[in-house]
Formats: C-alpha cells, sequence, structure tokens
C-alpha cells in the first residue's frame, strides 16, 4: 500500500512538473453543454492509510452540476478474499454503497468537487485539471489527507 501511494505522489510531481492547469474551466466546460446529458468517471481515493477506493459510474448534467444519478458501489483495497490460495485485493463481494443520494458528487464546472460517501468525510476540494478527454485525470487533495482524482471516460 504504501508504494501505491508513493507512486500516487511521484506521479503527481512529475504532473506539476510538466505544467498542469488549475483552471479546470477549459477542460471540463464540453461536459456541461445541455447536449451532454452524461458521462462516465471512475473515481479514486487513496487514503492517508494506503487503502485505496475505486468506484466507476456516471455523472448526470442537472442544470449545470454534474451529479451521481445511483449509489455509485466502491471496492476498497483493504476488503480481501481468497481465490484458489491467492490474495485478492478489491473483493467485489465486499462493495459499499458510496453515495445515498443525488448530492453524493457534485462537480462544478470551474473543478469545484463536492463529496459526501457513507464511507468516509464530507469533502470539498478543487481538483487540478490535466487536460482533456479520456487520458485527462483530474485531483486533488482533502484537508485530511485524501488523494482524490477523478477521470472522465469518453
Amino acid at each position: 500500500m504504501k508504494l501505491l501511494f508513493i507512486l500516487s505522489l511521484v506521479f503527481l510531481f512529475i504532473n506539476i512538473s510538466l505544467g498542469q492547469s488549475n483552471d479546470c474551466s477549459s477542460s471540463l466546460s464540453k461536459y456541461f453543454t445541455n447536449n451532454m446529458s452524461s458521462v462516465k468517471v471512475q473515481l479514486v481515493v487513496i487514503r492517508p492509510s494506503g487503502d485505496v477506493v475505486y468506484a466507476n459510474n456516471t455523472l448526470s448534467n442537472n442544470f449545470g452540476v454534474l451529479t451521481n444519478g445511483n449509489s455509485f458501489p466502491a471496492v476498497f483495497s483493504s476488503k480481501i478474499s481468497c481465490t484458489n490460495g491467492k490474495v485478492q485485493l478489491f473483493d467485489v463481494a465486499q462493495q459499499k454503497v458510496s453515495f445515498n443520494d443525488r448530492a453524493g458528487i457534485l462537480l462544478y464546472s470551474d473543478g469545484r468537487l463536492n463529496l459526501t460517501p457513507t464511507w468516509g468525510s464530507s469533502w470539498k476540494l478543487n481538483l487540478t485539471c490535466t487536460g482533456t478527454g479520456s487520458g485527462a485525470i483530474n485531483y486533488g487533495w482533502t484537508t485530511d489527507g485524501n488523494l482524490i482524482t477523478l477521470q472522465i471516460i469518453e
């Protein structure tokens, strides 16, 4: 787990040195148009303990804010099973509901992100955007040390 956290930090420092943009308006603008009703995203949270949370689903455009339309089931690296004598991280049988309502994820066109997962604290952060399209990873840090990435899948 520590290795994954260290690799994430290395990725971020390389990304910073290549010149990312804190202004997400241009990167995210096309997802907030009237003809874009929903967009598929991957959400990853790397906790200070090294635990990794992964979820993917769709966000829907709701009056200029992208919101979750469902519960966003998440899997956790700390939820382990044993299959054929091998340790299996991210046990799908132990997935958890992430959000109880449509306001669990609020993504604004300027990169502000509000998250209220059932398995964590309530977080408000500003994403750093790395470009446009499926290759772009938008990320931010919470005040309690979680690294959050949100990748839009086209």
